[in-house]
């Protein structure tokens, strides 16, 4: 009896590491494919390798740096849903994340998720530093809403140079 115990017992844990190793090699794969150079990958092309990649990918925006990262916020961004943009709105308020990346964000979040992130450009319009500002103004010159045309009208009042207003203007004719 205590030998089928234990071969039983052996036999559950061989299966489980195998289940857990190729969890792993899946994992490793969605992972590779988002660091990759040339290609952006989408989630159903991701889901095709394992059903956990929308976790993955989540998970790698929200701990990843570089290109990982980058991509795996482009993923989400396309979802368009409420998950993801809670999402990017985290990794964006992590102190953490870069300089770049927050640029990177504040455009994912205002192109994809329109009114529903407004308030992310609003408030670098707000900013002291001149590219925040300005990557708040090509942001919403990119979506075709009252809110952001709003915005921006108001901010011309406000722009702090010519080339800061010649950026508002022509966002707004963008949108026009």
């Amino acid at each position: 009896m205590k030998k089928l115990l234990i071969i039983a017992t052996l036999s559950l844990v061989s299966s489980m590491a195998v289940a857990q190793s190729a969890q792993t090699d899946a994992e490793r794969t969605v992972v590779l494919r988002l660091n990759h150079l040339h290609e952006s990958p989408t989630l159903s092309e991701l889901e095709a390798i394992t059903p956990d990649a929308r976790k993955i990918v989540e998970r790698t925006a929200l701990s990843g740096s570089g290109l990982g990262q980058k991509h795996a916020i482009a993923v989400l961004a396309r979802l368009k849903d409420q998950r993801a943009q809670d999402v990017l709105t985290a990794v964006l308020a992590d102190p953490k994340t870069s300089e770049i990346t927050q640029h990177q964000l504040v455009l994912a979040l205002v192109v994809n998720f329109g009114d529903r992130a407004i308030d992310v450009a609003a408030t670098w319009l707000k900013s002291e530093d001149l590219q925040r500002r300005l990557t708040a103004i090509d942001a919403l010159g990119k979506i075709d809403t009252d809110l952001a045309t709003g915005l921006l009208e108001k901010h011309l009042t406000s722009a702090k140079s010519k080339g800061e207003r010649d950026a508002v203007e022509s966002a707004i004719r963008r949108i026009r």
